[in-house]
């Protein structure tokens, strides 16, 4: 985080996550490239989500976890802090706050980039009640390798991935008297670089992301000095960056003027490789994102803004040389920011969990660019003239996603109608905010809108319906099984006891939600639907959506939780969730049964028995406490109720 913006005088608990560094100028002679450890596929999605924060209540990090899953975020960026793990004196450590947290994230499937940060007052001689002594440098390096060492140990196999220390490049958070930070932070990055291996030779090491990463300001010459500290070695297998620009779009360019813009800063990192001889190495940007604060002048903007550049960011992302990785900043404040903090406010999701614009735009670009590959840019891009540096008002880029097209496009300033070349007959256009529409194709053009807000255009390859799996079972009580495009999502997300027996084989049926054609098949209490523009994410296979289905036209009444009980409302509908129903919803995850949308009351069944109920978009929950946990929480059979042949 640039200084020039960065929260100041805040004094933050003693058991505290986060970490900088500061400038130093050096030109390296010669090169020596480290050899880098095979990264191999990997997700380009990730979120600063600072699940380990000892901040956070338990309760917040449980559904921050389930709206993880719902996003589709495949990567958490957490603080791994020294000053917390151990604590005491060397060698003592304190594993039992993170433990159960990294456990957490590694069941969901999401892997984890652990930022080793912060000195404890017997590493550095500065004692806890003194303002931010988390951030003065060690008196020996040494110390914080050994510390290095026994962390990747512990955790190796759970976190394979380490960043050395947050944003090394300013003295807020590394104060070391006056010290060459550039040569100390570089014999901390050698130290713990070998430390690290030796500990877990599959790990990948990042370099910190830089508080300034541009050229005029002393971001890269910084990282110079490191690499001329360290006799020319590179100790580090990826680049990790932090290109915030919050006081102006990502696009922004001024003819008159050399005027730094997202994709400079990414071009400016490569070509940084370049000049070092590492052109092989990946660039991770590890934060960087928009702040909706309302009291910080031109450096916050509108939440609706904030969705538009997000999507911006990570599509120019994905099309610039080297960049693998993207971790956005950030989910959720742990301090729950006042207005006038910009950092804070970069969060995705307000103070009281409920979603800004940015998190339903994140969803959707997740679910159409994961597992993407950028093929190039499209012919609506549009250059304009700039003496300085490539400039654009319109742009258009191109993705290749299970072998069919996906255009994203934009433009910048007044909104401009274009006719984009496609191949297929069927193509949909998909709104930031998740609307389909579909478009007409005349002579293999459609013609569309764009805007500063960006647009995807899905081009849907026609179903091969020879392929469905009638799942034939005799030996299953209703002659059926799990068709095998479905078997391991039934088995992974609940089986049998939460889904019931299959009830149809595979089949194509139109969704009365976007009007498209999807493979499904239905069990007595859900219908699975097969979306192929998620391949190879978690929304490959969703529920459909049972519950509004079979309460369109209710009415539900508002029903408050009981005195004293926990409980979570969401915003969107109203309606909240308590008790067991509550630690079930948490359980099975917003991805899974969707929003509520009711209360918990009392219903009769479809058995002509009354159970306390609770509906949400995709199933109905039925308390049977004749049943022991988990089974007291069962769903309706509403694929029975529903399904026709």
């Amino acid at each position: 985080m640039n200084p020039l913006y960065r929260r100041l005088g805040r004094v933050l608990p003693v058991l505290m996550l986060v970490a900088l560094l500061a400038p130093i100028a050096a030109i390296p002679v010669k090169t020596e490239v480290a050899k880098a450890a095979p990264i191999g596929s990997r997700s380009f999605f990730g979120m600063n989500l600072y699940i380990t924060g000892l901040e956070r209540p338990k309760g917040e990090k449980m559904a921050m976890l389930n709206a993880a899953e719902d996003l589709g975020v495949k990567w958490s960026r957490e603080e791994m802090s020294w000053a917390n793990l151990e604590p005491g004196e060397k060698g003592s450590f304190n594993w039992g706050p993170y433990d159960p947290w990294i456990n957490e994230l590694v069941k969901r499937g999401i892997g984890v980039v652990g930022t080793l940060q912060t000195t404890p007052s017997w590493a550095s001689g500065v004692h806890s009640d003194q303002p931010d002594w988390y951030w003065n440098a060690p008196r020996n390096p040494q110390d914080f390798v050994d510390f290095a060492y026994q962390t990747a140990l512990h955790y190796a196999g759970k976190i394979d991935v380490w960043e050395i220390w947050n944003e090394p490049d300013v003295e807020i958070t590394f104060k070391c008297g006056g010290c060459d930070r550039a040569a100390l932070y570089a014999e901390m990055l050698s130290g713990s670089y070998a430390a690290i291996k030796k500990a877990n030779p599959k790990a990948v090491v990042l370099i910190g992301g830089l508080s300034i990463h541009d050229s005029n300001n002393g971001g890269m010459a910084f990282l110079d000095a490191v690499v001329a500290a360290s006799g020319g070695r590179l100790n580090f297998d990826v680049l990790s960056i932090h290109p915030y620009m919050p006081d102006r779009m990502p696009e922004s360019t001024d003819p008159k003027t050399v005027v730094q813009n997202f994709p400079y800063r990414l071009d400016m990192s490569y070509k940084w490789l370049q000049a070092h001889g590492a052109e092989d190495k990946e660039i991770w940007i590890t934060e960087d994102g928009y702040s909706t604060c309302s009291e910080c002048g031109t450096l916050g903007v509108s939440e609706e803004e904030q969705a538009r550049r997000l999507i911006r960011l990570h599509v120019i992302a994905m099309g610039a040389p080297n960049v693998t990785h993207f971790s956005y900043f950030q989910a959720k404040d742990k301090f729950n920011a006042g207005s006038a903090d910009l950092w804070g406010n970069m969060g995705i999701m307000r103070n009281d969990l409920s979603e800004k614009p940015a998190y339903v735009a994140y969803r959707v670009l997740n679910g159409q660019l994961a597992d993407a590959t950028f093929t190039g840019l499209g012919t609506i891009t549009r250059a304009v003239q700039n003496r300085w540096q490539a400039q654009f008002d319109r742009y258009h880029y191109k993705f290749v996603k299970a072998g069919a097209t996906i255009q994203v496009l934009w433009k910048i300033g007044v909104p401009e109608s274009v006719d984009v070349p496609v191949e297929e007959s069927s193509v949909v256009l998909v709104k930031s905010d998740g609307t389909n529409i579909p478009l007409t194709v005349r002579d293999g053009l459609v013609s569309v809108t764009i805007s500063e807000d960006p647009i995807f255009i899905d081009e849907i390859k026609p179903k091969a319906t020879a392929n469905l799996d009638a799942a034939v079972d005799t030996s299953s009580p209703t002659g059926l099984r799990p068709a095998n495009r479905f078997l391991a999502y039934w088995q992974k997300s609940g089986g049998l006891p939460l889904f019931g027996y299959p009830i149809s084989g595979e089949r194509i049926e139109k969704s009365s939600t976007d009007g498209k054609e999807y493979i499904v098949q239905w069990f007595e209490r859900a219908r699975f639907e097969y979306h192929p523009e998620y391949a190879g994410t978690d929304a490959e296979v969703l529920l459909g959506l049972l519950g509004s289905q079979s309460a369109a036209g209710r009415s539900f009444p508002q029903i408050a939780p009981p005195a004293g009980a926990q409980s979570l409302c969401a915003k969107e509908t109203g309606h909240c969730v308590w008790g067991r129903f509550l630690e079930q919803w948490r359980e099975m995850g917003i991805a899974l049964v969707g929003l509520p949308i009711s209360d918990q009351f009392e219903e009769k069944s479809s058995d002509g028995k009354t159970y306390i109920v609770q509906w949400f978009e995709r199933a109905r929950f039925e308390y049977h406490p004749e049943n022991k946990p988990p089974f007291d929480v069962l769903l309706g059979l509403l694929g029975r109720q529903l399904y026709k042949k």
